[in-house]
């Protein structure tokens, strides 16, 4: 493995650098051509498959003991290259609702994270938190095969079984992979798709981060939807964490992924306070002793100052980011009398403009039902798409090749072929000029 394996494994992807490595992997026939994409010879595949050596440790994490399983260097290396391809496939196959594992392309506006999954339940009178029990140790290597026997690879047998068995450790999914977090998302993709069925019968909002699910509305969840999403779970091989299923009121605190939401999206009260005590504790007594006394350690050391300092930066910049971000989103929200909202549709090389509207929730909720909708279309071929969507819009434009992938809109929904979105109209960008950054109109 040369140095320009290692510079591919560290870089970021543009869209069409993942279309790249979607259509390439996609390909894939046998082993021999897997390790070839690789970059690595057929015995070494096999051997990392036969040979698997993998080093297990307890991790601390929040207070909580957990057994991660870290591949040996080789190995790790394997996984992360696999990695990147498997990321570029999600990416055109994700579920909208899905904010946890990621990896978003540098050109794109959209960034998921625990921001972006706390968003949608924000101001509700009931957010509900579910927590699947075990995640990582549920995925089994059965769970893996399938993926890769199915949509969208549809491999043959014996390479299902290579990919599953190079992402595996035993007969579950690893917690120190770099390849498990997107096998996971990749196993759970028609799960996401009945969770969301069960989200939209009870008008709820549903978003799932890793092993936290979560949905919200209006509407008080009884028993039958709590044993409906257990149902769920169950089907396709999970158990619900049933001690942490809690029923969250707008009359207490409500978070999600850690986060505020009961009426916008903050940081825990005690979080903001203790870091404040932390900073004055610094600043009156110094580092050391700060240190000495909030991590109740025994002796000094130089990485132990500095790993104490960089937890503490990364707190306060954690607070920041999070104010920025309620206040972009605030912002967005409260000035729908001064603007208006344009809707659009981009079909691969055809774009749309649905509809305009003077008020950005009104804009964004009929954003989710057009996503919804063209969902509903995905049997129908392309052409029959674009008609539908044509039927319903007000004006028609030929998208190029410069602008396809431009992301322009204040929030947006996409699979990387077709994309929604709402873009902020005032006196500095009308729809006029919207209308020539896009394309040509018809």
């Amino acid at each position: 493995m040369g140095s320009s394996f290692f510079n591919f494994m560290s870089r970021k992807f543009t869209i069409s650098q993942f279309r790249k490595l979607n259509n390439d992997f996609l390909d894939v026939e046998s082993p021999n051509k897997l390790a070839e994409i690789l970059g690595i010879k057929t015995s070494v595949l096999i051997k990392n498959i036969k040979y698997q050596r993998y080093t297990s440790f307890t991790s601390i994490h929040k207070g909580k003991k957990r057994i991660v399983a870290e591949p040996n260097f080789e190995l790790k290396q394997i996984q992360r290259r696999l990695n990147n391809y498997l990321q570029a496939i999600y990416y055109f196959n994700k579920h909208e609702n899905v904010h946890g594992f990621v990896k978003c392309v540098t050109n794109e506006k959209i960034r998921y994270s625990i921001l972006s999954n706390a968003l949608p339940h924000v101001g509700k009178s009931y957010v509900i938190n579910a927590d699947i029990f075990r995640f990582f140790p549920s995925i089994t290597g059965k769970m893996v095969k399938d993926v890769f026997l199915g949509e969208p690879f549809f491999f043959e047998d014996n390479l299902a079984s290579a990919l599953a068995l190079l992402c595996i450790q035993k007969n579950w999914l690893p917690t120190g992979a770099p390849t498990s977090p997107v096998i996971s998302n990749l196993v759970c993709m028609e799960l996401d798709e009945e969770l969301n069925v069960l989200a939209n019968k009870n008008n709820y909002s549903y978003t799932r981060y890793a092993d936290d699910m979560t949905f919200s509305g209006e509407n008080k969840p009884d028993e039958k939807f709590k044993d409906e999403l257990t149902s769920i779970l169950e089907s396709f091989g999970f158990k619900l964490h049933k001690k942490k299923y809690r029923v969250l009121t707008k009359h207490t605190r409500q978070t999600v992924t850690g986060i505020v939401v009961n009426e916008k999206l903050n940081v825990k009260r005690e979080y903001k306070r203790n870091l404040r005590a932390l900073h004055h504790d610094i600043k009156v007594n110094g580092i050391e002793n700060a240190l000495l006394k909030n991590r109740s350690v025994q002796i000094l050391t130089i990485q132990g100052i500095e790993s104490f300092k960089n937890s503490t930066l990364s707190k306060s910049l954690f607070v920041d980011k999070v104010a920025e971000y309620s206040k972009a989103i605030s912002n967005a929200g409260n000035i729908d009398g001064e603007v208006e909202y344009l809707l659009f549709a981009d079909l691969e090389l055809d774009g749309f403009i649905i509809d305009v509207f003077d008020n950005h929730k009104q804009a964004v909720k009929k954003m989710h039902e057009l996503w919804h909708f063209i969902a509903s279309l995905w049997t129908l071929s392309h052409n029959d798409i674009v008609g539908k969507i044509s039927a319903i819009s007000q004006k028609r434009y030929r998208l190029t090749e410069e602008t396809r992938y431009e992301t322009i809109g204040l929030e947006g929904c996409s699979n990387g072929f077709y994309t929604v979105g709402v873009v902020k109209l005032n006196n500095k960008f009308t729809q006029e000029e919207y209308e020539k950054k896009r394309g040509r109109i018809r």
